[in-house]
């Protein structure tokens, strides 16, 4: 029963660090875009 808990927990933990993550990384695509609007064409990174 305690193990149940316990592991339940863990996953929620890990899904909660995932999201995180996966939202830095958008975030810090959506500002590089937006420092990449600023700069001229000609300095533009390709992906």
């Amino acid at each position: 029963m305690i193990k149940g808990v316990i592991i339940v927990a863990l996953i929620i933990f890990l899904l909660f660090i995932y999201s995180l993550a996966v939202t830095a990384k958008r975030a810090d695509q959506d500002m590089t875009k937006l420092f990449k609007d600023k700069t001229p064409s000609g300095a533009e990174e390709s992906r």
